[in-house]
């Protein structure tokens, strides 16, 4: 997808090449066209430099070199197979039209080549052969629409024809005849009122863009539909009238006695200009809910997007609206409420999007009303939250006195109205692993960063080298649509390897180096603020105590970290996560409540100091007392369920234990000798052995905390076959065991030393700690471990020549077991 391009030389040049597919173009003139002014080797050198970008742009990794532009050193052209425009479709339109069969062909024909006309050919340019297109293809598109109008109100389709003669007058508001045609049009509708609304807004257009009146012949009809004539004048030129027609019945659309909407209020989506990637689900999910039903109407009229800022719930809501045009006949609007701050002023706000002239007569909410009944209308209130709790009201009234009204609200925060369907928008998706670009291009974060990496640098191209950059860019991101336009922003002079280096300072990276359309979206840090300020004093404490909470929390260790406890707690998260600052999600062991840690980490910046200091003390303690419970679960028969359920809190418990070294050494030192057995068993073999390490100078000389460090140490590191470490480790641990006296520690640790012995083949010293064990089993006088530990030994001794020793070991372990009648052993 190309958007944009290195230069404005290197757009026009491939805009020219595609303007022109069968016209024989020479290099030579083409650079002599384009850069007219320099040196004969300067310019040619300009072309290549010009095409070269082109070709990296138009032929990228996996497309074949010459598969789209065609050169050779004397012509150049583009593949006529590679490429279609929309100039050529329209002028193939206009051209069959014009050997159409009948009326119909021809409407269809004509419908077909003004929707290929999306504006002004290639606007903004100033080259001289597009000016003179521009305006010969501006006046085919404008000449096309008054005769889908005429044929239409010959046919007497006179709602289709009003569609037309507007989409006239918004092509071109300056050209008069289109404003009069549609004025006619309006009377021939029964509508007087309506035309010379019109006119007012063609005296104003003309007023404010050229200084001038209407002419005489204009303001005649305007002053005889002022006297309430229900005919109007003979042409001079003789042609046919436009409401020559018979005058249909009135169709009623809103309150005939209503002030009269402008024609520029028949619809009013923004245009956008970059494309829209993923959502195919959410798109489909939308089209259905919102898409008339000829057979039932509407079972669905109110859909609210709920998300988080920056999560894409604006573009998502404009680009289901550009789709459902059609299905609504162009009465389609959209209303921003950012700067609403009044529930009261909903209806102004409404009305100024509409353009709806503001009456004496009528408050503005009665003439919204009026402007969407009648027939289907789509409505889309953007930027909601602010004014939710106050302007539900307003929505019910809207809906119930509007009846063929749909609303679409984009909101961080459902409304709660009877027959609302919320539906919540999620990150975009992006893979665990990386994979070729075209693979990765599959997934839809990739794809919105790839392209607006292309908007800043137009030869960018996701490729081998920089695509596992671009991955794990769009993972730390967390698929945020806004991070990810913000990021990508920068690709111009920096590379995603160069972005992920710069994420340690997320916000000050995430910052748009061009002013947006809005500017709370400049940056994530404003977009998120602006949901924080509309929150109460208490919703704000709550969501900034809750950012000391890494990979999520439960509702009863968010209660810990408040002071006062969990009277309120439940409630402020639930108006969280309605106002998408928290997200919830189930698992095996309850509800988990977690935050995007873009969010997370703009709310430890909102985190007082006061609060800091209490909140990650109130935190660092419920996680201690979560470890110290897990002790004794994680050796027990439910071992593997508790380790799944400490594994959800595993940033928590990380984020404890830095808290302990620095501010409580024992509180630091007691969680790391209960979670040792939790990183042995979830394979977090080099994080447990750093912590425990560190909590090793930490805990209390001689403790039952020190000595389970350093058996925890001793197995990590035989875990990673670390094993002279090991047994440094587990030897201190037997020194620490015999000082406290602990025979059952002492057993676990020479058994491990044992172990250990055995994976480093001396078996000479394996022996001789398996004889201490044996002293150890002796005097707790267990006949089973006597038994047990007799029948390790002796293989031992066997395999060192030690036969006599083996033959008396083996005869004891036999007499042990006859005695304790253990048939299938002795």
């Amino acid at each position: 997808v190309v958007t944009r391009f290195k230069s404005t030389k290197n757009g026009a040049l491939l805009a020219y090449l595609a303007y022109y597919p069968n016209k024989t173009l020479f290099r030579e003139s083409v650079t002599e066209q384009f850069w007219p002014d320099a040196e004969i080797e300067a310019a040619r050198n300009n072309f290549r430099v010009a095409l070269n970008s082109l070709r990296r742009q138009l032929e990228p990794p996996g497309v074949m070199p010459g598969a789209v532009i065609v050169s050779d050193r004397i012509h150049i052209a583009l593949n006529p197979l590679a490429f279609t425009t929309d100039v050529a479709e329209f002028e193939d339109l206009l051209r069959k039209e014009q050997n159409a069969e009948d009326d119909d062909q021809r409407i269809e024909l004509l419908k077909r080549a003004v929707n290929c006309y999306s504006g002004d050919l290639l606007a903004g340019w100033i080259d001289d052969w597009i000016e003179s297109e521009r305006t010969r293809l501006s006046d085919a598109c404008l000449s096309a629409l008054r005769r889908i109008t005429r044929i239409l109100v010959e046919k007497k389709d006179y709602d289709g024809a009003l569609q037309y003669a507007h989409r006239a007058v918004s092509a071109d508001p300056l050209r008069e005849q289109s404003h009069t045609n549609l004025m006619k049009l309006y009377v021939a509708m029964g509508r007087p009122a309506a035309a010379l609304q019109q006119y007012k807004d063609l005296v104003r257009t003309f007023r404010e863009e050229l200084g001038a009146s209407p002419s005489a012949t204009t303001k005649e009809l305007a002053r005889q539909l002022a006297e309430g004539m229900e005919r109007l004048p003979e042409r001079s030129d003789g042609q046919t009238r436009v409401d020559a027609a018979p005058k249909p019945a009135a169709k009623s659309v809103g309150n005939s006695s209503s002030q009269p909407v402008s024609a520029r209020s028949i619809g009013n989506i923004p245009l956008q200009f970059n494309r829209f990637y993923g959502r195919e689900d959410d798109m489909n999910r939308l089209l259905n809910s919102l898409k008339p039903n000829d057979d039932t109407g509407h079972s669905v009229r109110l859909v609210t997007l709920s998300g988080p800022g920056g999560s894409g719930k604006s573009r998502l809501a404009i680009e289901a609206a550009a789709r459902l045009r059609e299905s609504f006949h162009g009465r389609t609007w959209f209303v921003g409420l950012a700067e609403t701050a009044d529930a009261a002023l909903i209806a102004n706000s409404i009305a100024g999007a509409m353009r709806i002239s503001p009456s004496p007569q009528q408050e503005p909410f009665d003439q919204v009303v009026s402007a969407l009944s009648g027939s289907p209308a789509l409505l889309i209130l953007d930027n909601f939250e602010q004014i939710a709790e106050d302007g539900s009201e307003v929505i019910q009234k809207l809906l119930s006195q509007a009846p063929d009204l749909v609303l679409l609200v984009t909101s961080q925060i459902a409304l709660g109205i009877p027959g609302e369907i919320e539906q919540p928008l999620y990150p975009l998706e992006s893979p665990d692993e990386v994979g070729s670009p075209q693979e990765l291009l599959e997934w839809p974060s990739i794809k919105l960063f790839v392209d607006r990496a292309q908007s800043a640098r137009p030869d960018f191209q996701l490729t081998a080298r920089n695509c596992e950059a671009v991955l794990q860019l769009c993972r730390k991101l967390e698929g945020i649509p806004l991070a990810l336009e913000l990021a990508a922003a920068w690709s111009q002079i920096i590379t995603p390897s160069q972005m992920l280096e710069k994420m340690n300072q997320r916000f000050d990276l995430l910052v748009s180096p061009r002013r947006p359309a809005t500017e709370r979206h400049r940056t994530l840090r404003t977009a998120i603020d602006w949901s924080f300020q509309l929150l109460s004093p208490d919703l704000r404490d709550c969501f900034a105590r809750l950012s000391v909470f890494h990979g999520g929390c439960t509702t009863s260790a968010a209660a810990a970290v408040f002071p006062d406890g969990a009277t309120q707690v439940m409630m402020h998260m639930s108006q969280l996560r309605l106002r998408s600052l928290l997200r919830s999600s189930e698992t095996d062991f309850g509800i988990r409540f977690w935050m995007l840690e873009s969010i997370r980490e703009f709310a430890d910046d909102a985190l007082t100091d006061e609060a800091r200091v209490q909140s990650e003390k109130l935190h660092a303690h419920y996680f201690s007392e979560i470890a110290r419970n897990s002790a004794t679960a994680l050796i027990g028969p439910r071992s593997a369920e508790e380790l799944e359920i400490l594994e959800e809190d595993h940033g928590n418990f990380r984020a404890a234990i830095d808290w302990g070294l620095k501010n409580d050494p024992r509180l630091a030192a007691g969680m790391a000798a209960s979670m040792w057995r939790f990183w042995y068993g979830k394979g977090h073999v080099a994080e447990g052995r750093q912590i425990l390490l560190a909590c090793s100078e930490k805990a209390q000389a001689g403790s039952t905390d020190q000595l389970e460090i350093y058996i925890g140490l001793g197995r990590l590191a035989a875990a990673q076959a670390d094993h002279v470490e090991a047994a440094a480790m587990l030897q201190t641990a037997l020194q620490i065991a015999t000082e406290l006296k602990d025979t059952e520690r002492r057993l676990s640790i020479l058994a491990s030393l044992t172990l250990l012995g055995l994976e480093q083949g001396d078996l000479a010293r394996t022996l001789a700690l398996s004889e201490q064990r044996l002293q150890l089993v002796r005097q707790e006088g267990s006949i089973v471990l006597n038994a047990i530990q007799l029948e390790s030994i002796a293989p031992l001794q066997r395999a060192l020549g030690r036969f006599e020793d083996a033959e008396r070991t083996v005869k004891e372990a036999i007499s042990i077991r006859e005695s304790l009648g253990d048939t299938w052993n002795q």
